[in-house]
């Protein structure tokens, strides 16, 4: 860059030159080449998870979904809430939540279990109990009225196993350490209708 002071320009100030701008050209248009499309037929289908709840048989597909609508129940007053948000999740067809209401309802009414879903106690749903070598161990359900602490888990199938009871007797095991001076502990054979005391002598 320069400038130039000249007389005729006694107030004029000039830096750089013009430079002739070229015309624009215009814009070339992407072009796409030829594509094949395939008909996909039955290989790809939109499947949610709810599909084939009740006919494929899957046992441990109904014992996770039935898990999900427990742990979301404190009280029978929020049976019919835990059920429309698993069919707003995905995991429930609109058409088979009336079945399921149905269905837990009538379990969770029973006289052997009717308490724990009355308001009777302090829901702690799924809490996570730390143990320091055993990682993090999550009961199913975990009630608390007064000094009583009640474990409860939940299994759908229909074996009975000693590793079940081995599992909760756990759970109380850790709760008495943390300092719950009466704990009680259940195995519910929901589907069963069956309710085991799990007995842990040294508690």
């Amino acid at each position: 860059y320069g400038f130039e002071l000249t007389e005729d320009s006694e107030n004029c100030l000039e830096i750089g030159s013009t430079t002739p701008q070229k015309p624009k050209q215009p814009e070339e248009k992407p072009t796409i080449g030829a594509y094949v499309a395939i008909n996909p037929g039955n290989r790809l289908q939109l499947r949610l998870r709810s599909k084939g709840f009740f006919t494929e048989g899957d046992a441990l597909k109904y014992g996770n979904q039935m898990h999900a609508i427990l742990s979301r129940i404190e009280t029978i007053h929020d049976l019919d809430e835990a059920v429309e948000q698993s069919v707003y999740e995905g995991e429930l067809m609109e058409d088979e939540s009336m079945n399921v209401s149905e269905h837990l309802r009538h379990l969770i009414t029973q006289p052997a279990v009717s308490s724990w879903f009355d308001g009777s106690y302090r829901i702690m749903n799924e809490v996570e109990i730390l143990h320091p070598t055993r990682r993090f161990l999550r009961p199913d359900r975990v009630m608390k009225s007064n000094d009583e602490l009640v474990i409860v888990d939940y299994k759908f199938g229909q074996n009975e196993t000693p590793r079940y009871n081995k599992q909760v007797s756990q759970y109380m095991r850790l709760a008495r350490e943390m300092g719950y001076q009466c704990v009680k502990g259940y195995l519910w054979y929901v589907e069963k209708e069956k309710i085991e005391e799990v007995i842990v002598e040294s508690l």
